[in-house]
């Protein structure tokens, strides 16, 4: 096991084919996929334009240091799953699912340390992952020991997973 999480939390990797939302949020157009070592799964995060430049980092020097594990990039969130005060996405990818989830944790970590921050992190993803897990987030919550796992719908694409508690129970319900 990696830290607190378990073979059986990385299901995701054995997906194979991916369609529709998932496609565009695996960032597969035109062909061009991920190599076979890299997870089919981003983690996508939904921050604060605050959170999103404190993750930046003066000259881009937190989010360079990031980028040497995994593809790190940042960008204002859709309308339709833009939420009050959270206006950017943080998107990990191109790497292996556990180096993504290393670069997640460094993340919530860093975030702790901001006298604003809270003690949420929110996942989106894509709606039919969504409809897929819904039916397991009390386990999930029951497992990490997060104090809150809720599935929010945003749109026909789009879920948001919002995970409350301490670090380390986000990054094990993650």
């Amino acid at each position: 096991p990696i830290g607190s999480l378990l073979p059986r939390h990385f299901d995701l990797q054995e997906v194979s084919g991916v369609s529709g939302a998932a496609a565009s949020l695996n960032g597969l157009r035109d062909g061009a996929g991920p190599s076979s070592k890299n997870s089919k799964v981003p983690v996508r995060l939904l921050v604060s334009k605050d959170e999103c430049g404190w993750l930046i980092g003066k000259r881009g020097n937190k989010i360079h240091k990031l980028r040497e594990l995994a593809l790190v990039s940042t960008r204002d969130a859709d309308s339709e799953i833009m939420d009050v005060g959270c206006e950017s996405i943080v998107d990990v990818f191109g790497a292996p699912l556990a180096k993504e989830l290393c670069v997640l944790q460094l993340i919530v970590d860093d975030l702790a340390m901001m006298r604003e921050a809270l003690p949420v992190t929110r996942l989106v993803i894509a709606a039919e992952l969504g409809r897929a897990v819904r039916h397991q987030l009390d386990g999930v919550r029951n497992e990490s020991g997060a104090t809150s796992v809720l599935l929010r719908e945003c749109g026909k694409t789009w879920h948001v997973v919002e995970i409350e508690g301490s670090e380390r129970s986000r990054i094990a319900a993650a």
